[in-house]
């Protein structure tokens, strides 16, 4: 990477990266800072502009390669000489030392979301209370600080109380608005949907953007991790050994029939069938779908005494025998179980799913 003319590169500074970091690196920075600096969570707005200002350059491949050659050279002719100076740098863009617009802060917005309304894609309405300039009165200087943004000598750090560091004071209305959010099929947790322009107005400058932050409210049955769906079925013992048939209500509504005819391996724990494309939707690619596991569990058993007559007895000992199981209660249990319950009949696979 070449090295700049004046050797300063305060946007990396800006956001405590070296410069050979990589794009996920810089991303991470700049969401973590972001938050810790954020107006709204009591931090520094000027410290926030710069940390928005570094990462929308930095974040551009192409303004990136022209910032790694010419350094804080691209934005401001000479070296700043002070606090006041280096802000008003890095409000700069192009060669031309042009006076950059700045951008209101960023507005975050959490909307709730149940995981049948992430599997089928969902269209919902989020009402954004958000602040305004009110423009029947004048934008006037601050009058604790006198515009300086901070009253204090610019070696002692600090934000002016009065205008929050923004050197300035406006009347301030507030408005309600109702957007549309459109929530596309296989969206996950955490994800974001941008609304430009939506964020809290401040005079002589763009307004920021609102991001809506999904969240995935917790599911009675299902689990979800990635694509893939789990959800936990409780069998008999006599299904355990000799199969089952279920009748399954996925998160559209549809039903399907999942048919197992294999014996399960372990009994007293856990075991996980897989059905295959049951699973969420791939975001992007609406006929691929993730698989569905059942975490399969034998239910709790009732010993009780059966009588039986001599051929019964003998017949008894003859199966438990045969199925390898010991002799004593666990044999015993089976034994009713399987006198008790019908075996499964397989039925046509085309109208099921077989795992």
């Amino acid at each position: 990477m070449a090295a700049a003319a004046d050797g300063s590169f305060a946007l990396y500074q800006a956001l405590e990266l070296q410069r050979d970091a990589d794009a996920s690196e810089i991303k991470r920075c700049y969401r973590r800072l972001a938050w810790l600096y954020h107006p709204d969570k009591g931090g520094d707005p000027e410290r926030f502009k710069e940390i928005s200002f570094a990462y929308e350059v930095l974040s551009d491949p192409e303004r990136r390669a022209q910032y790694d050659a010419k350094g804080d050279a691209l934005f401001y002719s000479g070296p700043p000489r002070s606090a006041e100076e280096l802000r008003e740098m890095l409000m700069r863009q192009g060669p031309g030392g042009r006076l950059r617009v700045g951008r209101s802060a960023e507005k975050f917005a959490v909307l709730k979301l149940s995981l049948e309304q992430l599997y089928t894609g969902c269209t919902k309405k989020l009402i954004v209370k958000r602040k305004v300039v009110d423009t029947s009165e004048a934008v006037r200087p601050c009058a604790q600080c006198a515009g300086r943004r901070n009253p204090l000598p610019e070696l002692i750090r600090g934000a002016c109380r009065g205008c929050n560091g923004r050197g300035k004071t406006w009347k301030v209305g507030h408005v309600s608005e109702d957007l549309e959010v459109y929530v596309p099929k296989g969206s996950a947790h955490g994800e974001t949907i941008l609304f430009r322009g939506k964020a809290d107005e401040e005079p002589d400058c763009e307004t920021g953007n609102l991001l809506v932050v999904l969240h995935e409210e917790e599911h009675p049955r299902f689990k979800r991790r990635g694509a893939d769906l789990y959800m936990k079925l409780e069998i008999s013992l006599c299904e355990a050994l000799r199969g089952f048939r279920r009748v399954l209500q996925h998160l559209d509504g549809r039903r399907f029939v999942v048919v197992s005819t294999e014996a399960l391996e372990v009994l007293e724990r856990a075991s996980f069938k897989a059905v295959k494309g049951q699973g969420m939707p791939l975001k992007g690619q609406p006929f691929s779908f993730g698989n569905l596991f059942l975490q399969l569990k034998v239910g709790a058993l009732n010993a009780g005494v059966f009588q039986q007559n001599p051929w019964e007895q003998a017949l008894r000992e003859r199966w438990i025998e045969f199925l390898g199981f010991p002799r004593g209660n666990l044999g015993e249990l089976i034994w009713g179980q399987l006198k008790t319950q019908p075996p499964v009949v397989p039925f046509c696979l085309n109208q099921a799913i077989s795992i």
